[in-house]
């Protein structure tokens, strides 16, 4: 019997592979587009060609000296990691803050790492409160947005609206599984955009869900103390919508819109 790994990769826009394993062979489990399936065990490739179709979004993005991928969903490109910027896009400085009292406190633009660890950023990325994502300077790239809700819903539904919690969730890395998800299954991170639980900073208690929930910020404000988020939650298949105080810190994702030949 095959037994599925905790990890999956996309070949191309082609099919979908699986690593398999058992006692006596490991074998490459392929899923075509189309729905077919094929075992093959590994003995019996020789190698494996593929090529990769140019993306009108392009396939990374070198912004404030970090690289980040691109995924295309339908009509967005979207940065497939979360952000880890110190500066505004003209270069300004966001203050860093370094417990959740600060961010109690603070009236400016803030950023701060997960769980206030920098072991975190490489994977997980910066938090940020909603005075970053407002700011008229922009924290994303020429071109580029925080995602309003509705780009949200767009991206989400494009996906899949009732399993693209699944389809948007990374997978664990570096063999820990305090940055990545405890579960894995087929479809996960089918989607390219590989959400990673870095839970928020809260300004009343310590920082919430690292390691079983991802939140990212939307640019869409509800009032003067609100605004709309996504969150991901660890036991769900879908994405949730939501409203948060936006003293709490939590992920940024930046998109664009581009135009589709023939749409």
């Amino acid at each position: 019997m095959y037994r599925i790994m905790k990890f999956k990769f996309l070949i191309s826009f082609i099919f979908f592979a699986f690593v398999t394993s058992s006692s006596a062979q490991v074998a490459l489990n392929i899923e075509l587009m189309d729905g077919k399936n094929y075992i093959i065990p590994v003995a019996q490739i020789d190698s494996i060609t593929y090529f990769q179709k140019e993306s009108p979004c392009g396939h990374k993005i070198i912004y404030s000296g970090e690289v980040y991928p691109i995924v295309q969903i339908g009509s967005l490109c979207v940065f497939a990691e979360n952000l880890r910027t110190s500066k505004f896009r003209n270069g300004d400085r966001i203050k860093e803050l370094k417990t959740p009292a600060e961010f109690k406190e603070s009236l400016d633009a803030a950023w701060a790492y997960p769980d206030f660890s920098y072991s975190n950023e490489r994977f997980l990325g910066k938090h940020y409160n909603w005075k970053v994502v407002d700011d008229v300077r922009g924290v994303c790239p020429e071109g580029w947005k925080v995602p309003e809700i509705g780009e949200w819903k767009e991206m989400i539904e494009e996906i899949d609206l009732q399993q693209a919690g699944t389809k948007m969730k990374g997978f664990g890395f570096t063999g820990s599984q305090d940055r990545g998800w405890a579960y894995a299954t087929p479809d996960q991170n089918s989607s390219g955009f590989t959400a990673l639980p870095a839970g928020l900073i809260h300004p009343d208690h310590d920082p919430y869900y690292p390691g079983g929930v991802a939140n990212f910020w939307s640019g869409t404000s509800i009032n003067e103390q609100e605004a709309e988020y996504v969150q991901i939650y660890h036991g769900s298949p879908h994405p949730y919508f939501n409203k948060y105080i936006k003293s709490v810190a939590m992920s940024v994702r930046c998109m664009k819109l581009i135009e589709i030949s023939g749409e």
